[in-house]
């Protein structure tokens, strides 16, 4: 078990964003989260990466796990974003493949327009060492190779993913599983997004 999630809940402006939320992720799980847009699931992935704390329910975390985190609106800190990533030659090279060549890493961070600011991020987290990925809309910005690229690379990772994704295609190539949100509340369905539509009907 990495994640174990018992009754959370998350209230933002007098609202349950997350109601009572359960859910436990293990290193072999391939999770996919959707929801109608301002149905919590960017908050539920911070949860899971330990990003919000919740205003209710608990947390367990299996010890020592490593987390690495794409949020949807990625923070980066530095001046260009060949300070963040020199000297680290597999970031280097996931941010070639994800179309950031060129003078582009370079530019001071401030120029980067959001969707070279979310490759970057992504190239970023997936260099890292971990034993859950976690990310939130990670096509977003990509074309159709790098998702291509991207959905090989999730394929051979070797831990947990959860992953926030408006692509029906690469959640059913992708997950074994999708947590339904709807109005704070958490509903999961085996079988990757055709047992998500099952599950609906």
């Amino acid at each position: 078990m990495l994640v174990d999630l018992r009754s959370v809940s998350v209230r933002h402006a007098e609202k349950d964003v997350l109601d009572a939320v359960s859910l436990a992720v293990t290193e072999r799980d391939r999770l996919g989260v959707v929801g109608i847009n301002g149905t919590g699931k960017s908050t539920l992935l911070s949860v899971i990466a330990g990003r919000t704390v919740p205003d209710g329910g608990t947390v367990h975390r299996a010890r020592n796990s490593r987390v690495a985190y794409l949020a949807q609106e990625p923070e980066l800190a530095g001046r260009t974003g060949a300070d963040l990533i020199s000297g680290d030659w597999e970031a280097l090279a996931l941010a070639d493949q994800l179309g950031l060549s060129g003078g582009v890493l370079e530019q001071p961070l401030a120029e980067l327009s959001g969707g070279e600011r979310k490759r970057l991020a992504l190239a970023m987290q997936l260099s890292r060492q971990s034993d859950l990925l976690v990310l939130d809309e990670p096509t977003n910005h990509l074309d159709l190779i790098s998702i291509g690229w991207l959905e090989r690379w999730l394929k051979r990772y070797r831990g947990g993913l959860v992953l926030v994704s408006h692509d029906r295609h690469l959640l059913d190539r992708l997950t074994t599983s999708i947590l339904e949100l709807d109005r704070g509340r958490a509903y999961q369905h085996q079988g990757g997004y055709q047992g998500y539509l099952a599950g609906r009907a």
